[in-house]
Parts: structure tokens; C-alpha cells; sequence
């Protein structure tokens, strides 16, 4: 495997994203899984009572629900998850909970799981299908790995919306620039960019939020799988105030619907405002005059196949399609096969109790890469951190979680040589801006550009690129939008910085 190959794997936003990113919704979202994990329990039918339950929970993250299952149901868990770290952090938080038996812990792409066809009783997922562009692939994995009569749940798992743009991945609430915010207190910002947003963070760090799978690929697979028992489209935060109002011109004004709605999302775009530069930096452009009556043609054609469906479930799914939902659902499978007896369909590689799918299509590979760096955020390092970057142009400082950040002293700081001859530079940084215009932050070795980033807000970035052993000197710097230098320092807050090299 070359390491130019590594560069873009998924798994190293999910492993810098994890790193440092703190969640204290993982004890409240671990029992809620819990209680939906029991019900499931009750409903699937035992394959024989001398065979323990067999479960499998994929994206786990860093919840601990398959380690409560394990203790509480005496089960055969499989928490399963792209991040090795994730998985090992839920695992620890489970142990400091005092469950003592825990489940098992597989790195691995749920495109290609390496587990064995019909071995688990039942399969969960919440909130982790809209991680990938091939939700078709993800979800024939899923009835795969599930034993004939055994149960697939899906919880939390976006349908795309027909009344979108999709132009962008908005940021979250509380980082909103003022463009969204309006754009927001309008409604129209389900229409611009996503009925689900905030999910800029996430693409910073190259991770896939795939908020417009359409209803009818789930409803497709789902068919293919085996029976659907329930499903459930929660519309709550998808269709509000604005849409009541654009459905009520539907209904009314049928001939001219579209002249209508059009003038409606007109109106309220231009209540956005429209000169702000860090909008604009982020690449949050308004919508033109034709974006709006796209829109609104998309608005009028699901209107109208809701007022022609017939029934109740199937209102609820044209519904669905126009607005934007939250998917749920059960599906039994069907079909016939003996179960597995082994839970591999090929070997992993277990490493510090976690197994690595090593040989799959994008594998876990990188996670058997040599650090080079000690962990900087760590406070046990900081002497050795201090010594390593002060010469360098960093200094550290101590965050109110107590981890530890390194800061820039200029404009110019240097990163560490790396000591094989290529490796994977991976730099997570907080970043703030400057002044009332974007600026850049560049990564050069030698004469050779690695990789640049351009600052318009206080965000975090992964900054990643191939460094060589010969390449010269590794530099951090800032430019404007022109190319000028700047002279900035203390702007910056590095919180992962390491160099990941081929394990011998």
C-alpha cells in the first residue's frame, strides 16, 4: 500500500474529528439506543435458546449502548465504527461506568463489512447511513450480515428534500454569519441549503453528510431486504411557518402556483443580507432570480403529488419527499439461509483489543501507521512539546478542558521534520479571524505548496498533506486574499499536529 493512497481515506478527519472533539450527548444518546436496542430484543425471535442474542450496532461512534446490550443480555455485541479511536473512547467511558462485560470493537468501512453473511440477529444504525454517497451499498451491507427473520433498524437518517438548493453546508447555529442567520429567520434557509444544517464542520474534515438521500432509495432497499414493519418520517423541524404559507398558494392559486411561490422565496431572499464578506468567503452565495423559480417548480410538482396520493402512508411519503424528513424504520429480513457460525468473512488484525479490517476496499490500515509526533494536546507531553516546537516559533497554552494547544509566535512558524522518507501531515487548528477580510493560511515545504486554507471565522480545520524527508523546511504562514504576507501571530490554536509514516 503506497501512502499517497492514505491521503484521502476517510478515516483521517474521523480520527483528528474524534481526537479532540468533545460530545456530552454520548451518555444520553447511549441509553436512548439502549431502550430501542431492548424493544428490538423482544421482537426478533431466538434462533435456538441455547445461542446467545447476536448484535451488531454500526456507527457506533463513541456511544457505549453495545456494552450495556453485552452485559445486560448476556449477548454477542459487535460495536463497529470507521474510528478506531471513537470506538476505543466508548469502550473506556463504558468500563469507567463499571460494565465489565463489554462487547467487541471492528474498525471498518460500512461499505464492506468484514463480518459473515446472516450472523446477527439484529443490525442497528442511528444517525450514520447520510455518512456516505453509496447509501444503496451501505444498506444491502446491513441485510447482508442480518440472519433470515432477524431485524434491521435505521434511526435518525435524513430523506433529502425536492424544495432545496443544496448550495452549501451552512454552519451551525451558533456560528450562523449574518447572511444565514437571515436566510434563517425567514425559512429560507431549507430552501437555500439544507432542511437538516450545520453540517459545515463535518465537510472541513473531509467527512461525508449526506443530507439529500432521496425517501425512494431506502424504500427500494428496504423491499430488497424483507418486509418493512415501521417506518416513521419525522417532518417536526422540516416544514414550517413559510411552507404552510407556499402550500396554502398551491392550493388556492393552482394555474400560477410557481409565478406565485417564486415571489414569496423572492421576497424573503431579499430580506438576506446581502453584504457580508464572510458569507461570501465561505462560499455562501445568495440564490439568483432562477435558483428561486427552481425551487419553486420543485415546490409545486411535490405539492401536487401530495394532493394526488391516496391513503395515509402514502400522503406521508410525498410529504416527506417535498419537505425533508428524519427517517426510522424496522425491516425483517426476509429470504433464506443458515446462520453463520463465525463472525468473519475475513480475518482483521486486532490491535490493542480493537479489530482493524485492515483488507478492505479503503481499510483501517492508517491506523497501524507510526506517529512520529508525541500527542500535543496531551498535558503529560507539554515539557517534551515545549522543548520540540519552542525553537520553532509555538509556544503552549492550557485550555479550560486542561488540554494543551500550541500557538504561533509570528506570522512564519516551522513544523517538525518528519523522519521517513514520506508522511502524512495532519494538522487540526482553531482558528480565528483577524480583520474585516479573509485571509490565508498556507502550509509550504521548501519551494512546494502542501496544502492552504482560507480563514473568514472562528472554526476548526483539518489541514492535511505528503511531506518529505528531503523535501527542506516545513512552514505555516499567512497571506491575504492577494498574496501579500501578513504578519499575524497568536492566531491560531493547533490542537492535533502529527506525522503519520508506513509502519515498518
Amino acid at each position: 500500500m503506497r501512502i499517497e493512497d492514505l491521503l484521502t481515506a476517510p478515516q483521517l478527519g474521523e480520527f483528528v474529528w474524534h481526537l479532540q472533539t468533545r460530545d456530552t450527548t454520548v451518555d444520553d444518546v447511549s441509553q436512548r439506543h439502549l431502550a430501542r436496542l431492548r424493544a428490538l430484543a423482544r421482537e426478533v425471535g431466538r434462533r435456538g435458546s441455547s445461542q446467545p442474542l447476536r448484535v451488531l450496532e454500526l456507527g457506533a461512534y463513541r456511544h457505549y449502548t453495545g456494552h450495556l446490550m453485552a452485559q445486560e443480555y448476556d449477548a454477542e455485541v459487535w460495536l463497529s465504527d470507521i474510528s478506531a479511536s471513537a470506538l476505543q473512547a466508548g469502550r473506556e467511558r463504558a468500563q469507567e461506568l463499571g460494565i465489565s462485560r463489554t462487547g467487541q470493537l471492528c474498525a471498518a468501512d460500512f461499505h464492506d463489512l468484514p463480518f459473515s453473511d446472516a450472523y446477527f440477529d439484529i443490525v442497528f444504525i442511528a444517525s450514520a447511513v447520510h455518512h456516505t454517497r453509496n447509501t444503496e451499498q451501505v444498506l444491502r451491507e446491513m441485510a447482508r450480515v442480518t440472519r433470515p427473520g432477524g431485524l434491521l433498524w435505521l434511526e435518525n437518517e435524513p430523506v433529502g428534500r425536492a424544495a432545496c438548493l443544496y448550495l452549501y453546508n451552512s454552519n451551525r447555529p451558533e456560528s450562523y454569519s449574518r447572511r444565514e442567520r437571515q436566510l434563517a429567520a425567514s425559512g429560507l434557509l431549507r430552501f437555500v441549503s439544507s432542511p437538516f444544517p450545520g453540517t459545515r464542520p463535518e465537510e472541513l474534515f473531509a467527512m461525508v453528510e449526506n443530507d439529500r438521500i432521496p425517501l425512494d432509495v431506502f424504500l427500494t432497499e428496504f423491499e430488497r431486504a424483507g418486509s418493512l414493519e415501521h417506518l416513521h418520517l419525522e417532518m417536526g423541524t422540516t416544514a414550517q411557518a413559510i411552507e404552510a404559507r407556499l402550500s396554502a398558494l398551491c392550493e388556492g392559486h393552482p394555474d400560477d402556483a410557481v409565478v406565485r411561490v417564486a415571489a414569496v422565496l423572492w421576497e424573503a431572499a431579499g430580506q438576506a443580507c446581502t453584504d457580508d464578506w464572510v458569507a461570501d468567503a465561505l462560499g455562501f452565495r445568495e440564490p439568483t432570480l432562477c435558483d428561486i423559480f427552481t425551487v419553486a417548480q420543485r415546490f409545486v410538482d411535490a405539492h401536487r403529488a401530495i394532493g394526488n396520493s391516496t391513503g395515509s402512508h402514502e400522503r406521508e411519503r410525498a410529504r416527506a419527499r417535498l419537505y425533508g424528513a428524519a427517517l426510522q424504520a424496522r425491516i425483517r429480513r426476509g429470504g433464506r439461509a443458515d446462520p453463520a457460525t463465525t463472525p468473519f468473512r475475513r480475518m482483521p488484525t486486532c490491535v490493542d483489543g480493537c479489530w482493524l479490517d485492515t483488507g478492505g476496499p479503503s481499510g483501517a490500515a492508517f491506523l497501524g501507521m507510526r506517529a512520529q509526533l508525541p500527542d500535543v494536546s496531551a498535558p503529560v507531553h507539554e515539557s517534551d512539546v515545549r522543548t520540540m516546537f519552542g525553537d520553532l516559533g509555538w509556544t503552549t497554552v492550557t485550555e479550560e478542558s486542561g488540554a494543551i494547544s500550541l500557538t504561533n509566535l509570528s506570522r512564519s512558524a516551522r513544523l517538525p521534520q518528519p523522519a521517513a522518507e514520506a508522511s502524512i501531515l495532519l494538522v487540526r487548528v482553531y482558528t480565528v479571524p483577524m480583520m474585516d477580510a479573509p485571509y490565508r493560511i498556507s502550509i509550504r515545504q521548501g519551494d512546494r505548496p502542501v496544502t492552504e486554507v482560507v480563514v473568514a471565522q472562528a472554526e476548526s480545520h483539518l489541514l492535511r498533506g505528503l511531506v518529505y524527508a528531503d523535501g527542506g523546511a516545513i512552514v505555516i504562514e499567512h497571506f491575504d486574499q492577494r498574496g501579500r504576507p501578513l504578519s499575524i501571530e497568536g492566531n491560531l490554536r493547533v490542537s492535533v499536529l502529527q506525522l503519520l509514516s508506513l509502519a515498518a
